[in-house]
Order: C-alpha cells, then structure tokens, then sequence
C-alpha cells in the first residue's frame, strides 16, 4: 500500500510561478483526480510527482523523499501515463509495453502469463503482434496504462489521458481505470473531465494559478458549489440516471 505526499512544491518557468508552494497527501488505494482550468498546473504537478522537473520542495513515496532514489528504483514505485506519445513507434504493443519492465532488470523477470494478463485486462490481446504505429488513439492509450501496469509500481500518474479521444474511447479508458483502482492501485489523473471525476474519483484536487485551490470528495465539492468557483462559471446540477450520482451541466 503505497503513499505519495508533495511538500511546498514550487517551480518557475523563466520567472514565472507555475506551481506555488503546493502540497498534499494522496490516499492509496484510490483515484484522486486533479481539476482546473488551463494553466492551473496539472501537468506541472503530474510531472512533478513522476521527478521529471527539477524544483524546490519535497516529494515523499511512503515517507522516503523521491530524491533519495536512483532512476530504477522511483520507477519501481511511479508510474507515469502520459497525453500522448508519437505515433511513428515502431515497435509491437507486446515489444513496446516489455519496455517498461527495464526498472526491474537484475531484479525479476515478467512471466508470459502476467504479459497475457494484463493484455486481456487492457483489451489488447488481439493487438500484441500489431505495430503501435497502426493503433488507433484509444488502443494507444491502452497499451500505454498496459505498459505502466507491466512496470509494477502502486502509484500510477495520469496527465489528461482522454483528452483527445472519442466518447467511445474515453468511456472505455475510465472504465478501466476503475478496474486498476480496485486491484488496490493508487491512480492520480489530472483530467479536464469534471463529470467522470465526479461520478468516479474518491477524492477531488482542485488547482487554479498554480496553487492548491481545493482537495475533498465529490459530495464535498458539490455542496459547497467548489466547481463553480473554480471554473468561473455557473453550473447547474442533474442526477446522473446510471450511477444516481450528481452530475454538473
């Protein structure tokens, strides 16, 4: 079961704050989604969290500063998904998603049935010998949340995976996001979807201008109007007629 938890994180781009002073604690074992607007600093802080940004502050993975650890073992223990990834790849789904398994050489090696697993779980069974380059982008998106599973970490960080998918896509990428969170993963994505982390997340972070804008569960945010707030904008609320859950429009 493992924790993640940002300190008073900071960073600049050319003298500009983009994360100021940011900090929380993610629950395990759960999807905490991040909202705001544009240039919050969502991917800041996705980016942040996986050690791909040099910055002031601290970052604790079950209480061990991230900056104590080699590249191998923060993998052993991040995973990062994310937008996108450039379509000319050439490798095949099973080649590219063996990639990630490069944090655990020496250590352990992947038996062929996990690899088969987590292909049926990802829908990708039938796409394992298929180049990446020939994937549509929800097959895309799949095989890369597959290559972050086969990479054996706990905590799992998502930057606005479904941001340029069809609704067909996007439905069937939360749905298997669900079925992650509920093998007792720790899932953090950063989404611009407010209604599927409201009908999904168990926890909701709110960013605008860099900072922490506002963190708590769905009912929270939408009784205290959270969203309207932080989006500028009035919302009115419907009962999702599936999940019986309130939903904004």
């Amino acid at each position: 079961m493992s924790r993640i938890e940002v300190q008073k994180l900071s960073y600049k781009i050319s003298g500009t704050d983009i994360l100021k002073n940011v900090s929380a604690s993610f629950s395990p074992n759960s999807l905490t989604c991040i909202l705001g607007p544009n240039g919050a600093g969502k991917t800041t802080l996705i980016k942040a969290m996986c050690g791909l940004l040099p910055l002031e502050g601290t970052i604790l993975v079950n209480d061990q500063n991230v900056n104590s650890l080699d590249s191998k073992a923060l993998a052993r223990e991040i995973s990062y998904v994310p937008q996108s990834i450039s379509s000319e790849l050439n490798f095949t789904v099973e080649e590219f998603i063996l990639l990630s398994r490069y944090p655990w050489q020496g250590v352990s090696e992947i038996k062929q049935q996990k690899i088969d697993e987590l292909l049926e779980i990802t829908g990708l069974q039938s796409h394992r010998h298929q180049s990446m380059s020939t994937l549509s982008g929800g097959e895309r998106q799949r095989a890369l949340i597959c290559a972050a599973l086969i990479q054996d970490s706990e905590i799992i960080l998502l930057d606005e995976i479904t941001s340029a998918l069809d609704p067909r896509y996007q439905d069937q990428i939360v749905k298997l996001l669900i079925k992650i969170r509920d093998q007792s993963k720790t899932l953090i994505w950063a989404t611009h979807d407010v209604n599927d982390a409201l009908l999904h997340a168990d926890h909701l972070l709110a960013m605008k201008d860099g900072e922490v804008f506002s963190y708590g569960s769905s009912e929270e945010f939408i009784e205290k109007n959270t969203l309207n707030k932080l989006y500028e904008r009035d919302f009115q609320k419907i009962q999702h007629p599936v999940y019986n859950k309130p939903v904004l429009v």
